[in-house]
């Protein structure tokens, strides 16, 4: 019998139309779905008792309450807690899907010593005796501790290592969202005293840039008192809150304090400040001399705002008291700069919104000093311990490297493969959220001090130490005197509170409040801590202060800085509090799927600009910069302004690495140019 290709192919597709209607490749199909199910490595829903557990979230300064639904003792969602003091119920995306984080791929399963596998024993012993050795024979080096997150219990076990470090250097992060509130404390001669927001009795808030509607602060208490105040929002970037504010002011880059002493200029002028400020301004007739030359044409010329605009928006200032101006900057683009924090400082004390209702008002808590990392001598710090607590905010490692001496020693303590971890000598892994005790300090924005715990849902993973734990064996290696453990310390502070018997006792629970000198015993009131209460001090009493100074020396206020030759762009980085530190994979991508959020190194460019440049929509370009070039993907967008570039910093924050650095720590322009890559 002949067979021919024609009976070939009429075989073959009557076969495959018999198989269809058969039932072996339905019942393959089911078993083995079946037996994929059983693989060892498959999660499998959880069985047990629906139980419910409080706590508050760690991942960023706000100090949010915290709802766990658990499955027997696991977490399997977060929610926020109604009725919290600081958060108002609300719990920011990264907080929603923070119980992921104990299994985050990037997490350190081990301690590293420059990329090879070490005991956390083992570096101790060779960093402290590292410090032994610098004492001995007198170095001038400085044995420096950079932590992310200060005012926590395990910050002052930092600063009572440094006491007896050689040279110890207690430095904070260059970025803070607080840092208009603190340049205020410095104008009122009153630096160790905290002050904060009542943005519940607030009627205008002009901002400058900071992310008031974009996880600013304690984000619930922003969203909910927003009904209540008119925003002005000063920015280059028609970022989410300046879609939202009620007025949006289109600044050119790095122009903030030139805007800040022309609303000033037109209060002075025109007699609108508060009528104790002539009298109570140590240095009234020097500023409103200053000022002068901050005519509405003049700044409008410096920041593109119309005359007209800016003597409306000061009339508007004044009309809408209590106001409140702030800065602070962002946590991707990084502070403004001192220059125009003073200018921000000096106009709310020119309005007299220090000291009122509705204002910035002081709180009964103290402030520990600390150095200015952009202070601290270049090429000085012999041994530097970087504590990567979860701060929401970035910090580009050109800034931290020029402040090393040859050869020195680098440590990070994170839980994670940072890239600051990358640089480190040693890396030591630490806990993450929920798998550690930890206290939690007020908020800054908050107008009275409070307290609270984060207490484990899970246990600490294998190869973790607790970073109090590591800097005790340090200092043991080094010859010190014994440090507290950080636990300690909170629970002290907890009865210096109690003891005090000042203020309310937040229970999340039951969502009711009672004076502390009714908590019981200081047994019970660090138990009802630890199980997700929160202590809110009782308000100050608003009070103007009687002497102030507007300026603490004649700015040098003007445009930015002119561009470097050949770099004719402005590159700012742009990120969001929760998309610049280590987050749940599953919100990653569902920004990157969604482009809610824009990924890492998204280059956001007018279309004027990308023309000019030799770039066009979705191509690959590089961001060239005096101090390096980065890859990234172009967007065009016609809100970006032109000669602009808008550059994702994401978690990894390469855009960082090549923006400048200006003396004051600063790094929110850089000049730039832009390719096809």
């Amino acid at each position: 019998m002949k067979v021919d290709r024609r009976d070939i192919f009429k075989f073959a597709g009557g076969a495959a139309a018999g198989v269809m209607f058969t039932p072996l490749p339905w019942k393959l199909l089911d078993d083995s779905a079946i037996w994929s199910q059983n693989w060892s490595w498959v999660p499998r829903p959880l069985k047990g008792e629906i139980k419910t557990k409080f706590s508050t979230c760690t991942l960023c300064p706000a100090g949010c309450g915290v709802k766990l639904r658990c499955v027997g003792e696991q977490p399997v969602s977060l929610a926020g807690v109604r009725e919290h003091p600081n958060s108002r119920g609300a719990l920011c995306p990264a907080g929603l899907g923070g119980h992921h984080l104990v299994y985050h791929p990037v997490r350190l399963k081990q301690a590293q010593c420059n990329g090879a596998p070490c005991t956390p024993d083992a570096a101790a012993l060779a960093v402290g005796s590292a410090i032994k050795s610098m004492k001995a024979a007198g170095s001038q080096a400085s044995v420096a501790i950079l932590d992310a997150q200060p005012g926590r219990a395990v910050s002052s076990v930092y600063r009572s290592f440094l006491e007896q470090a050689p040279n110890g250097v207690y430095v904070r992060p260059p970025f803070r969202e607080g840092a208009t509130l603190e340049q205020v404390a410095l104008l009122t001669g009153q630096p160790t005293v905290r002050f904060g927001i009542d943005l519940e009795n607030t009627r205008t808030l002009l901002s400058f840039g900071a992310p008031l509607l974009d996880g600013w602060a304690s984000p619930g208490r922003a969203m909910q008192n927003r009904p209540k105040w008119k925003l002005i929002q000063a920015e280059t970037l028609q970022s989410r809150t300046a879609l939202l504010a009620d007025v949006w002011l289109p600044l050119k880059p790095g122009t903030e304090a030139a805007l800040a002493l022309g609303l000033a200029h037109v209060i002075v002028v025109q007699k609108l400040y508060a009528k104790n400020v002539p009298q109570a301004a140590s240095d009234f007739k020097e500023y409103a001399a200053f000022l002068g030359s901050y005519t509405p044409e003049r700044v409008s010329a410096l920041t593109g705002i119309a005359p007209e605009t800016i003597v409306k928006t000061a009339q508007a200032l004044v009309d809408g008291a209590p106001t409140v101006a702030l800065g602070g900057g962002t946590p991707a683009g990084g502070p403004l700069g001192r220059e125009a924090e003073v200018a921000i400082a000096g106009l709310n004390l020119l309005l007299g919104s220090v000291g009122v209702a509705g204002g910035i008002v002081e709180r009964r808590e103290k402030v520990e000093p600390a150095a200015e990392l952009a202070a601290v001598a270049d090429h000085s710090i012999g041994v530097l311990i970087v504590d990567e607590a979860a701060s929401g905010c970035s910090m580009p490692w050109p800034l931290v490297s020029r402040k090393l001496s040859d050869k020195a020693l680098v440590v990070s303590l994170s839980p994670f493969l940072s890239s600051f971890a990358r640089r480190a000598s040693y890396v030591i892994p630490t806990p993450v959220y929920l798998e550690t005790t930890q206290d939690v300090p007020s908020p800054f924005d908050a107008p009275a001090a409070s307290f609270a715990i984060s207490s484990p849902a899970y246990p600490a993973r294998p190869g973790s130490t607790e970073a109090s734990q590591w800097i005790a064996a340090v200092a043991g290696h080094a010859g010190m005197e014994a440090l507290p453990q950080a636990l300690d310390v909170a629970r002290r502070h907890a009865d210096e509170i109690h003891k005090a018997a000042r203020g309310e006792l937040f229970a999340y629970a039951d969502a009711q409040r009672k004076p502390v000198k009714d908590a019981g015993s200081p047994d019970e009131f660090w138990k009802a801590l630890c199980e997700g209460a929160c202590w809110v001090d009782a308000a100050s009493a608003p009070a103007s202060p009687r002497r102030f100074a507007l300026m603490e020396k004649p700015p040098a206020a003007g445009s930015a800085s002119p561009p470097a030759e050949g770099y004719p762009l402005a590159l700012i980085p742009v990120g969001w509090r929760s998309g610049t530190a280590q987050a749940s994979p599953l919100m990653t991508k569902l920004y990157q799927e969604s482009e809610l959020r824009d990924a890492a190194n998204s280059i956001r460019v007018n279309p004027e600009t990308a023309a000019a440049c030799g770039v066009s929509q979705n191509c690959a370009a590089l961001v060239e910069t005096p101090a390096g070039a980065l890859r990234g993907v172009v967007h065009e967008d016609a809100a970006v302004r032109p000669g602009v570039l808008e550059v994702a910093a994401g978690m990894g924050a390469e855009v960082l690495e090549i923006a400048r650095i200006q003396d004051d720590g600063a790094w929110r322009i850089s000049s730039a140019r832009l390719r096809r890559a």
